[in-house]
């Protein structure tokens, strides 16, 4: 698997982990998006995460949740793609001195839904974040960087990103708009695709919208 390809795959899109969920508390999204493609005009990679959380009980008094999802576009092409991983709270927000959170994701795909593969085989990779958030009022702005991992041919794929997620006056439904550098310091690789890059890595975007189910909203 080649290096670039590697964060582009696993970082199709999923639910961001910049404020763990409370305990008792759940929330069901789908994501779509990716890393653009250059076809005449940008156009983002459709991949369709469908994905879950629950808050567990504290730790150290802080929010930690599990997070796990299934690639609905994979499954479509016979591949089953899936996904799990937490988040933890490092830090509460303070004033303009932003909350600061760890997610850690395993993304596992196999071609096991393809039987016209003689040997479906797996890929492994890991996603780790570092994320710093902001809540204004009752919308969240968020920045970080994260660090993807493919186990086979483990490599430095540094890649910041930055989001929204809005919420309306019900706060139950959230909306998330993400924008993501793959691999910022590495050259594209020559490929068939072309991803539209400036001139390292790959540029790429994603939106969601989640539903949060139980606990105060």
């Amino acid at each position: 698997m080649l290096p670039l390809l590697t964060a582009l795959l696993v970082g199709c899109g999923t639910m961001n982990g910049a404020r763990p969920l409370p305990p008792g508390q759940h929330a069901v999204g789908l994501t779509g998006g990716g890393a653009l493609l250059d076809a005449g005009v940008e156009l983002p990679l459709p991949n369709a995460v469908l994905e879950g959380r629950t808050g567990l009980p504290q730790v150290a008094d802080r929010n930690l949740d599990v997070n796990y999802g299934l690639n609905l576009t994979a499954a479509a092409f016979g591949q089953l793609g899936l996904h799990f991983g937490a988040s933890w709270q490092l830090l509460d927000q303070v004033g303009w001195r932003p909350a600061l959170s760890v997610t850690n994701r395993v993304f596992v795909y196999t071609n096991a839904l393809d039987r016209t593969k003689a040997d479906p085989g797996a890929w492994v990779a890991d996603q780790l974040e570092l994320t710093a958030s902001w809540q204004l009022r009752s919308h969240l702005v968020y920045a970080g960087g994260a660090e993807y991992l493919d186990l086979r041919n483990p490599g430095l794929l540094l890649t910041p990103f930055a989001g929204v997620q809005l919420a309306p006056k019900s706060d139950r439904v959230r909306f998330q708009l993400e924008a993501r550098w793959y691999a910022f310091h590495r050259q594209p690789e020559a490929l068939n695709i072309h991803w539209i890059t400036p001139g390292r890595g790959a540029l790429g975007v994603n939106a969601g919208v989640a539903v949060r189910l139980g606990g105060e909203p």
